[in-house]
């Protein structure tokens, strides 16, 4: 199985899925910059299984926007693929914005996609740091469990 990693600060992203493969892609929005990601992921080849997922982490008044597009064209036949994105708010100011999306023109294929935008959960912040975390830190545990 081959592995993809992205991680750059391209805005426009194109690979063709050619082979069984597990692609992942890290972004990080830091503060006050926007992030405009069009990532399409092309299967041209039958019997290729891939797993895509995109983490975005977006700081004090970052936006991330993302646009997703699994594409299976024609004579693409068993192709077997899912395109996860997941996005997380370090605070109130933060934004994201992601559509995944799926462009199929072959039968007989297994495609899906999905979504995620969310806080730090402030509870288990909250817990973290009564075991004698500062918060700080506390949110860098959050972040790094949020990425592994």
């Amino acid at each position: 199985m081959k592995q993809i990693n992205l991680n750059s600060k391209e805005e426009d992203i194109t690979i063709n899925v050619n082979v069984d493969s597990e692609i992942r892609g890290t972004f990080v929005v830091n503060e006050g910059e926007v992030l405009n990601l069009n990532a399409v992921f092309i299967h041209r080849n039958r019997d290729v299984k891939s797993d895509i997922l995109i983490k975005a982490i977006v700081y004090r008044g970052g936006y991330f926007n993302m646009n997703g597009m699994l594409k299976i064209e024609k004579g693409a036949k068993n192709v077997d693929s899912y395109l996860t994105i997941r996005c997380l708010l370090i605070d109130e100011t933060s934004r994201a914005r992601v559509i995944p999306s799926l462009e199929i023109t072959e039968d007989e294929v297994k495609a899906g996609h999905g979504a995620t935008i969310g806080y730090l959960d402030r509870e288990l912040l909250d817990y973290i740091k009564s075991r004698g975390l500062n918060e700080s830190y506390s949110k860098k545990l959050l972040i790094d469990s949020f990425l592994s």
